[in-house]
């Protein structure tokens, strides 16, 4: 199922300030929270009602068991193929804005086999 889809088809809670959240994604062996909003560093930074809309998404990756990795340590996320391009978008604090749509559908297709 295409990212997009998949967002679409998520339950959308509106967080305190009036963005909209959804539930984390299990991709593989991690969770991957992936939003984008007018509170979320995304493109555009707007709340819209379709995810086809967005160019880019904000993006955390985190344990299955939603605890927090050590990215760097991590070497299932070291060898994906276009890392240096999705730590360029790194923040340091966990978070990863503005992920190129195609970019995160890459990086998803990378890590659902791995279980």
């Amino acid at each position: 199922m295409k990212l997009v889809e998949r967002l679409n088809n998520q339950e959308v809670k509106v967080a305190s300030g009036g963005f909209k959240c959804i539930s984390s994604l299990k991709i593989g062996k991690y969770s991957l929270s992936i939003q984008a909003s007018k509170g979320h560093y995304c493109s555009p930074r707007k709340n819209l009602t379709d995810y086809n809309l967005y160019t880019s998404f904000e993006m955390l990756i985190m344990k299955e068991d939603g605890s927090d990795i050590q990215l760097k340590k991590s070497s299932i996320i070291r060898n994906y193929p276009q890392y240096s391009e999705l730590i360029r978008h790194y923040d340091g604090g966990g978070i990863f804005g503005w992920v190129d749509k195609d970019l995160l559908e890459d990086f998803i297709n990378y890590l659902e086999p791995l279980k």
